[in-house]
């Protein structure tokens, strides 16, 4: 079946669902989610976003299952697309009743170009969180492979980050603005020149994670260090495990460093440790 759209501008304004019995879904043109609207994308859907975007302006529920993962690629040539986009109106995952945005369950695999069209923001990231605030979606028990720059970029927002494989060639983890992910735990975080940065706010758990370097680059590129507090991260093979861009001080527990040329550092190249 083919997922027959407006390739200039399409809006999904009430809800939708897609299912299985109709995949695989290969979009012609991009998907707005309305504010009002929210699309559910069931279990085992196969999806293409063939050079195209999808911009959550309400709900967007991606849930899968252990057994039945959804697919997300998305490689085809664009100057804008291969990439979700959860916009400043878009509902946020609430903990307590486990409603809200989510991507769970997912393989996701783009080769992202530009930003939805928002001016001054760049994008390139395979998931985005764009001005959500101190809430966002939940994007968990997934595998996040992203060809240019990052797998999740997160610009004043907030985000609930857990139990993901992601991967990508420049900062894999990207938040930057005074909100970054509410919590960032027990992902693996592969390659890249930078495994995590954020410049503002610092998120408020990070733990458990393990950053896997390619013998260069950075592991935590770190401007958010007020209030920050890293427990239970494993930090290896990298040129640089921690850079820190502030001098502001932050906690670390039980953190390990192996086989990285320098563990910690700060941006004029000074090796504390």
């Amino acid at each position: 079946p083919w997922l027959a759209l407006n390739p200039l501008n399409s809006t999904i304004s009430t809800n939708e669902t897609w299912t299985l019995t109709n995949s695989p879904y290969t979009l012609t043109g991009n998907i707005r989610v309305s504010s009002v609207a929210s699309l559910t994308i069931d279990p085992g859907v196969e999806i293409d976003l063939n050079g195209n975007f999808i911009h959550v302006n309400g709900t967007m529920r991606a849930e899968g299952t252990e057994s039945s993962k959804i697919s997300i690629t998305g490689t085809a040539a664009t100057n804008e697309g291969n990439f979700i986009l959860f916009n400043q109106t878009s509902v946020p995952y609430d903990v307590n009743t486990g409603t809200g945005s989510m991507i769970d369950h997912a393989i996701v695999y783009t080769n992202p170009k530009g930003g939805a069209g928002i001016p001054g923001y760049g994008g390139n990231g395979a998931i985005h969180g764009h001005r959500t605030g101190d809430a966002g979606p939940k994007i968990s028990n997934s595998t996040i492979t992203s060809l240019n720059e990052s797998a999740i970029k997160l610009t004043s927002s907030s985000a609930i980050i857990s139990n993901n494989i992601l991967q990508a060639p420049g900062t894999v983890l990207q938040a930057n603005g005074t909100y970054s992910a509410k919590s960032v735990t027990n992902n693996v975080i592969l390659g890249g020149s930078q495994g995590f940065y954020c410049n503002v706010g610092p998120p408020e758990t990070f733990e458990y994670n393990m950053f896997i370097g390619n013998g260069s680059g950075t592991g935590l590129g770190l401007g958010c260090t007020s209030g920050l507090t890293l427990s239970y991260n494993l930090i290896y093979g990298y040129s640089k495990a921690i850079e820190l861009w502030s001098s502001t001080g932050f906690t670390m527990n039980n953190s390990s460093f192996i086989n990285n040329a320098h563990n910690i550092t700060t941006l004029q190249g000074e090796v504390l440790i």
